[in-house]
This record gives structure tokens, sequence and C-alpha cells, in this order.
């Protein structure tokens, strides 16, 4: 990168947790007067909700855009501005927007700059615009917190900025929230240092280990700091509201960590759960009625869900409050007392009394029961993997962690283990708190697992019966064989940070300005050729080139960067030893 920022400079370390469901924010100020045992205070906003009546570590991941497609709210305020619209029937000319981080849950190809992003009504708006302008609203209620904290405010060049994102978000999603994150005035690509993109288990992972046992939900050792020496393994499982993430982590000799498994996961978070209970009530009213109940009394339906979210963090029966609303519609619409209509379901295990939907456990199981098994299998099979035999711990973190249902089925998932499960006390804060150390010290994990293979397009002598004859080509009087792929790193090969890999080449005409290089990647293995089945231009490099001085004799290095949670690049004229300005592109798609 261009720019630099050390620690020493930097005067505020400022976090942003962009959940599917919830966001919020952290910071810290390294070098406070009480970090001699290096534990900056982390300071949280825990009044989300406030005006409304309610406190909160996290706001609804929600946003609402007016008819002139400007930003009008984020969060609590977005959703209660959104329900009085609709049910004042003055909803149909604005944008509203929810669990939209899904939306790069995606394919790499299917992630572009201007791909449009759908709201509840259908109308849409950019994407980029509605994560830049939920970025903005985050990162200016934190500068402000700020400003009241210290009484001064703080300068964006002494900022370093940290948004987690999932392990197993393609190059081109980070790259996405990259951007965005830089249109909402978050660095800057002259300032790229200035932002840090963070892993959610990753950061969560920096959370747990340093915390006492006692902190933790479900384990009965006396307090004291968990024993990670070098050589112990452990897992990070984060179960958000759209996602499971999931990384295993070795401890070094130095005390950092490297990875033992490229990230896996799915979208298996705990919105699943939420929408199984939707389909439930549609099973038992109708969902033409559900669906007609949640256009009239949108307020009262997020009550409702909320009401839900509570009660799925028991394993027991649970209780869900049916608010004055939704009985007397059903109950005029269908001509029947609640009571009767929930009986004549014949849903079993469900009941109506005292208006609350009583759920037996067995009901509320089933509605955890997809999720759980799909995140069940997911941690057998990663621990049959002979790598990850030494696994001694699971982190169980995220808001879903919350459940206990969830706990119980992770424990069953390794009954032949000596395997502890833990869950923090302060699960839903482990990703926040954990990016801010991140941020502190973004050194701490060392080694990653490569996700993919990576490589660049070049060119070599062609050989009979090596090549095939379609990849012949002659230029210069050369023969020779194109489209060969150069592996730079390899899927599942272990890369340390700050990883390099250089080509070099020459200018092609006298007064070259400019030139672009492309980076390749794939699944497989031991790829031959750039076009092979399976193979993706994932990103390309633009680099400058304004000293035209050497001529065509002017040969330039660039040099890729791997080992960290995103890939960097750099470029350097070797001819007159400058430094060229270099940035990579994952979101651009055309083909060279």
């Amino acid at each position: 990168m261009s720019d630099n920022l050390d620690l020493l400079n930097v005067l505020l370390v400022a976090a942003i947790d962009f959940g599917t469901t919830f966001s919020g924010y952290g910071f810290a100020f390294p070098h406070s007067k009480d970090n001699e045992k290096n534990d900056d205070p982390i300071y949280l906003n825990k009044n989300w909700g406030q005006n409304l009546g309610c406190q909160s570590y996290k706001a609804p991941t929600t946003v609402l855009f007016g008819p002139d497609k400007k930003f009008i709210a984020f969060g609590f305020e977005a959703v209660e501005k959104y329900a009085t619209l609709t049910e004042n029937g003055e909803d149909k000319s604005y944008y509203f927007f929810e669990h939209f981080k899904m939306r790069l849950h995606s394919n790499h190809s299917e992630i572009r700059r201007d791909m449009p992003l759908a709201a509840s009504n259908g109308k849409t708006l950019p994407a980029l615009d509605v994560f830049s302008k939920s970025l903005k609203f985050l990162s200016d209620h934190l500068r402000e917190a700020v400003k009241i904290n210290t009484g001064t405010e703080i300068e964006a060049s002494s900022i370093r900025w940290v948004i987690t994102v999932p392990a197993i978000w393609s190059d081109a999603a980070k790259h996405f929230m990259r951007e965005a994150a830089y249109k909402a005035g978050i660095a800057s690509l002259d300032q790229r240092k200035h932002l840090l993109i963070a892993l959610e288990p990753e950061a969560a992972s920096l959370f747990c280990r340093q915390l006492n046992v006692s902190k933790f939900r479900e384990d009965t050792d006396k307090p004291q700091l968990l024993q990670m020496d070098p050589e112990n393994c452990y897992m990070v499982v984060d179960c958000g509201g759209g996602t499971v993430d999931v990384t295993v982590h070795k401890v070094r000799d130095d005390g950092s960590m490297r990875e033992l498994h490229r990230p896996t996961g799915g979208p298996w978070g705990g919105t699943k759960v939420d929408s199984n209970f939707s389909n439930l009530l549609e099973q038992i009213f109708g969902k033409d009625l559900m669906n007609e109940y949640r256009r009239k009394f949108p307020r009262e339906n997020v009550q409702l869900m909320a009401d839900f979210e509570m009660k799925k963090r028991s394993a027991a029966d649970a209780s869900v409050q049916l608010n004055y609303c939704l009985v007397k519609f059903l109950e005029s619409t269908l001509s029947q007392n609640i009571a009767a209509i929930v009986s004549d379901s014949r849903t079993e295990g469900v009941r109506f009394s005292n208006g609350l939907l009583r759920l037996s456990k067995e009901v509320m199981y089933s509605l955890f029961q997809p999720v759980l098994e799909q995140i069940m299998a997911h941690i057998q099979s990663l621990l049959t993997n002979p790598k990850l035999r030494n696994i001694k711990t699971i982190f169980l973190v995220g808001g879903f962690a919350d459940s206990p249902l969830l706990w119980k089925a992770v424990v069953a998932a390794v009954p032949d283990r000596k395997v502890r499960v833990l869950v923090p006390e302060e699960a839903c804060l482990a990703v926040i708190k954990g990016a801010v150390m991140f941020g502190l010290n973004p050194n701490a994990i060392r080694e990653r697992v490569s996700a993919r293979t990576y490589g660049v397009r070049s060119m070599t002598t062609f050989i009979e019966g090596l090549h095939p004859p379609q990849k012949k080509v002659v230029a210069h009087g050369l023969v020779l064989a194109t489209d060969i792929f150069n592996n730079f790193v390899g899927v599942d090969e272990l890369v340390e940070l700050q990883y390099r890999r250089s080509l070099e080449f020459k200018a092609v005409r006298d007064d070259q300005r400019s030139a672009t290089v492309y980076l390749f990647s794939t699944s497989e293995r031991d790829p031959q050729f750039t076009t092979d089945h399976g193979m993706s231009l994932c990103g390309r490099v633009h680099v400058d080139m304004p000293d035209t001085r050497g001529g065509r004799e002017r040969v330039i290095r660039v040099t890729f960067i791997f080992g960290g949670t995103e890939i960097d690049v750099q470029a350097e004229d070797l001819t007159s030893h400058m430094r060229a300005f270099a940035t990579i592109d994952f979101l651009t798609k055309h083909n060279p």
C-alpha cells in the first residue's frame, strides 16, 4: 500500500461490526495510561434504541431511504419510521432495507460494483449506496461518541478503522465493503492502511483467548486464564444472524496464531430459525392472512419477532406474546376466537392461552433442528481432518450462540472427544471487541490457510506433446505457449503474513504510462492454464507508469502480498527505482 500508518501514529482504533441482523461499534485509545498489561479499555455504545425506550449494544441493520433516494434513518429509528409509513399507507415510494448484508454472500462473479439491491417493496437502489450510507451513519455516530468521550475531535489521519466481514466471503465481497467504506468517508484509496478488514471468527478468537474462564457460560473450572499454551489448537464457530463462520487456530511459540484450516461455513445463521417460526405462524393461521397482517401492522410484527428472538434463547417451552392487532385481525377475519383457530390448525405442541402462543420444547427444537443439523454436520466433518485432531476447545460466539440449543447440539457433535465447548457471557459482543483488539494488533495471526489457488497468466517456450496445439503462438520470432497459469499460492496452502510473489515485465511502448496485470483463481490445486474449468479472473491490477524516460527498456515489478485478510499489491519501476502506484480491483468482471 502506498500510505503508512504505524500504531505509534494512531490515536483511535475504531471498529464497526456490520452484521446481518444487528450492527454496532467499539473503539479504544492505544497507549492509554492503564495499558501496562496491554489491555486498552474498549468502549461500546450501549444506548441504541434509547429514544424508543430500550437500550442495546447493537442496532438493527436496517436502513430507510426516501422517495428522492436520500438517506433518512438507520437502525431502530428506520424500523419505527417505516412502520409508521406503512400503517399510514405512505410506504410505496420509500426504500426500506433489512438483512441486506446477505447479498454479499454470493459467488465472486455475482458481486459487482453497480449491482442493485431490492428493498422490502421490490424497488431497487444501488447496493453500494445502501452499504455506504449505513457505514457512514455508524462511523459518524462513533466519531460523535468519541468526541463526547474525549472533548476533542480526532483527525481522520490518526484513526485506524476496522470493519468486520465473514471469513467465508469472497475477495469481491471484501473489496465491495472496502469501496463502500471509502464512499462513506472511512479512509480512502490513497490512505488504504487506515482501514483494516477483520474476519469475524478471527476477531472473536482474539477476544476469547484473553478471557478468564469464569467469563464463559458453560464451564465449571476454577477462575483462571485459558491455558492456551504453544501448540494448543482450538476452533471458533461464529454464529451470527446470517452465516456461521468457522476457523481453526493453533498457538505459536511466540503467542501469535496460525490458521490450521481455511475458513468454512454457510448460511446457517439465526435468521433461519426466525424464518421457521414465521412459517409456523403461516401454517397455523394461513400464509395469506399472515402476509396481510405484516403489511397492515408492521410495527406489531417487529414486536412479535423481537419477542420470539428473546424466547428462542431458552431450551424449554416458550410463550410468545400475540399482540392485540394480530388477535383481533385473525378473529374478525376467520370469525373464530384465537384459541379455537390454533386448536383447529391441529399443530401438535402449540396452543393459545392468556394472550400467549405457547410452544412446547419439542416445537421449539423443531424450529432449530434443520439449522442445527447443518452446523453439527459441518463441525463433525471438519473434525475428521487429521490436521484438526488435536482441537481441545470450541468457542461459540455471535448472537445465535446465546441459544442453549445450539450449545447442546455442538456438544452432541463431539461426544467421543475431550473437547470443551465454551460460550462467552458476551457472545454477541465477541466479534466487535475482538475487532478492536485486531486493530490494536493486526499481526496477531501470523499464518493463514489460502482459501483458493491464485496466480497470473504467463507465456513459456512451446513444447510439442506437452502443450496443447491451441496454446501455440508466435511472437517476436519465438514459438510460445500462452495462457500458462503461473501459480503464486495454492488452495489450502499455509501462507505467512506478508508472503510476497512477484512478476516483472517491460513497457511495450516508449510512451506507455499504465499497465494492467490480471490475477486468476480457482479451487483446484494444480491448474495448468488460465482457461481451465473452474478458473476465474478474480482481480485486475492497475499500475501507473508515469516516468517514461526509460522507454521500452523500463522494467516494472508487480508484487502480490498474501497472508493477510485481503490480498494486497505493490509495484516498482526498477529502472527509475521509483514506487509505482498500484491498485487491485476484484469487482470488474470483464475478461482481458
